[in-house]
């Protein structure tokens, strides 16, 4: 299954610049899929997203095959991709 990087992730840099790793944070960091920090659990942000994406079925194909009920994995991938992003 492919997986969709923003337009300006960086392993679209080339061929003006070396492409680099992804920076848009569809992958996760390492390809790992790492669990929340108990620093994350604390965060009003990380909790906000939490709140919002519980009840939701998602798949993440590049992490795991079919669906399944939001994690904290999933929330942190999205907060991750936001703090990447610097999105207030």
């Amino acid at each position: 299954m492919t997986v969709c990087h923003a337009s300006d992730c960086a392993i679209h840099n080339a061929p003006a610049y070396p492409a680099g790793a992804c920076d848009c944070g569809v992958e996760p960091q390492g390809g790992k899929w790492p669990d929340p920090t108990p620093e994350m659990l604390g965060n009003s942000r990380f909790n906000a997203i939490w709140n919002a994406i519980k009840t939701w079925d998602i798949n993440v194909p590049h992490a795991y095959g079919g669906y399944c009920g939001a994690t904290g994995n999933h929330a942190r991938a999205i907060f991750d991709a936001l703090n990447a992003r610097d999105i207030p």
